[in-house]
């Protein structure tokens, strides 16, 4: 295998990556076609109905043609994150707990080269629990190496996720909604008015102190009352409602005597991180793409080794 293709297909966003057998990036593409996005355009697209498979391949073709590179024709690609749910290409199972990250391979699925897409693809289901799902952070866990014995690892997003991690094996985690409520805070609801995108790590700080106690559906509406009563700018009330949703995503954690392993990127990085180090808790970070490639490296070793 001189190359292989990394592609990460969320609900929002779609990324591929072209890597070298030792994971060295070499060349990416990016765009907003999400799953969602695409799974309402078949749905829109009555003759699509009758081949969603192709359907989808045909956006997967579509990024493979902008590439710059010329890949071998058995350069496999593998994919996860949305693409393996009911929205996706093709919905696999959810796999259960617990899970070895550093021996276990997850659920996957082949769909065999041809003239469309003429690379081996495999797509790789995620994980549940009695009462969570994921799909999409398992690749970024089995990517993190030199796990500790017991810690607890973070990754913010839409569904923020904690997964609890005992020896190197996964053994339970839970889902916050904590990027998907402050997008309906901050841009739909009628706090929005009171709200305005910036910087203010005072505000932020003050959301996480709001967060340590109370009731947060009053804790809410005090971003209305500070801009109503105080006369707080809108960039303050932004950057209160982030502590304020952050703080209470992570408050459960002001105690543990776990290590806490932020898995992150771009802007989350420094606000999670800012909050978590407030609570004065040992913390490593790690890039959320780089542990994303490493862990579809080692999942795609495992199954081509148990394919062998």
């Amino acid at each position: 295998m001189k190359h292989f293709l990394s592609c990460d297909w969320g609900t929002s966003a779609f990324r591929l990556r072209v890597l070298d057998a030792s994971g060295q990036l070499i060349e990416e593409v990016k765009s907003d076609q999400g799953i969602s996005k695409v799974h309402q355009d078949w749905v829109q697209n009555p003759e699509a109905n009758k081949n969603k498979i192709q359907f989808y391949k045909s956006y997967l073709a579509k990024a493979l043609h902008k590439l710059q590179i010329v890949l071998e024709p058995d350069s496999p690609i593998i994919i996860s994150g949305m693409a393996s749910s009911s929205l996706g290409i093709i919905e696999l199972p959810y796999g259960p707990l617990p899970f070895a990250l550093t021996t276990d391979v997850p659920a996957w699925h082949l769909l065999e080269s041809d003239n469309q897409v003429p690379h081996p693809v495999y797509i790789v289901s995620g994980f549940k629990t009695n009462t969570d799902v994921m799909r999409g952070e398992e690749t970024m866990l089995i990517g993190i190496d030199n796990l500790a014995e017991d810690e607890i690892c973070i990754l913010p997003g839409t569904h923020s996720k904690h997964a609890y991690i005992k020896s190197g094996v996964l053994t339970d985690f839970i889902t916050y909604v904590t990027g998907e409520l402050f997008s309906v805070m901050s841009q739909v609801s009628i706090l929005s008015n009171s709200m305005e995108k910036g910087e203010d790590t005072n505000a932020f700080e003050s959301g996480l102190d709001e967060a340590a106690s109370g009731n947060l559906l009053n804790q809410f509406f005090k971003v209305r009352t500070r801009h109503l009563l105080n006369r707080t700018s809108g960039v303050s009330n932004y950057q209160f409602l982030s502590g304020l949703l952050i703080g209470t995503e992570l408050k459960e954690l002001r105690n543990t005597a776990c290590k806490i392993r932020l898995i992150s990127e771009g802007p989350m990085t420094q606000l999670y991180g800012h909050a978590l180090g407030r609570m004065n808790l040992n913390v490593t970070v790690n890039s959320a793409p780089e542990a994303l490639i490493n862990g579809h490296l080692k999942i795609l070793k495992g199954i081509l080794t148990n394919r062998a």
